[in-house]
């Protein structure tokens, strides 16, 4: 059956995603305010437009079937409640999915699941709880790791630094490859609830930036002395068993972050 998504979010993440979503056969409408978004997604065959436009398309609303939301909080005062409007426009069955992040849980040190506490304050915790409340059975929330892939990877931001803290923490990233696949897995088969989406790899920066940093043609990267020890690791147990075969790229592969 073909789908109709709507994506409101088109960068670094979204543009790929709606290329494979449309490769996949769904039918792909795209939100944004840019104007050479909108042309490079239409020299695609995507469709894209405003989200005042998005509201007042009464049939494409009517007939959305999966809604993504891809993109970060932004500083605007209207943010949420436009947001909102938009979610409250959604017909009953439409299953929204929401790209959040990790980065709402506390700092704690341990193993980090699903139920671990999160801090309310933060930005992208709003959403979760404005999507939620809005959509109870309807949502799927995606907790993604730090993003690694084309053109992506955070060594080259530690390269430039002297010192970079925590060396014997570990790292929680997640693929752009791996993340698409999820999405699309929980498009064709949809799951409800919250989701952590991150490697199952979890080296400590130490190594893992330094590897990174050979591989990239970089000086070795310089972390500060320290004792602290592996901060969170985050757990994405519950993701795999839905999906066994969905993390098929390793964030050591740093081939595919150039």
């Amino acid at each position: 059956m073909k789908n109709t998504i709507v994506l409101w979010g088109v960068g670094w993440l979204g543009i790929p995603l709606a290329q494979s979503l449309q490769k996949a056969g769904n039918s792909v409408w795209c939100i944004t305010r840019s104007e050479e978004k909108k042309a490079f997604l239409a020299s695609n065959g995507i469709h894209a437009e405003s989200i005042e436009d998005f509201q007042k398309n009464h049939e494409l609303i009517s007939t959305c079937s999966t809604f993504i939301i891809a993109l970060p909080p932004t500083k605007d005062s209207d943010f949420l409640e436009q947001m909102k409007q938009t979610i409250q426009l959604l017909p009953a069955e439409t299953h929204i999915i929401y790209t959040s992040s990790i980065g709402v849980y506390l700092p704690i040190s341990g193993l980090v699941d699903e139920n671990s506490p999160i801090d309310e304050t933060h930005a992208v915790a709003q959403i979760e709880k404005l999507v939620s409340t809005y959509k109870p059975y309807k949502s799927t929330i995606l907790r993604l790791g730090g993003l690694i892939g084309p053109k992506r990877h955070p060594v080259h931001f530690l390269a430039k630094r002297n010192q970079n803290s925590n060396p014997n923490q570990v790292v929680n990233l997640v693929h752009q490859e791996d993340v698409i696949r999820v999405i699309e897995a929980m498009v064709q088969t949809p799951f409800f609830g919250i989701f952590n989406v991150c490697s199952s790899e979890n080296p400590l920066r130490k190594d893992y930036y330094n590897e990174a940093a050979n591989a990239f043609g970089l000086e070795p990267i310089g972390f500060e002395k320290s004792t602290s020890e592996k901060g969170k690791i985050v757990d994405s147990s519950k993701l795999v068993q839905l999906f066994p075969a969905v993390f098929s790229m390793s964030i050591q592969h740093f081939e595919s972050c150039k």
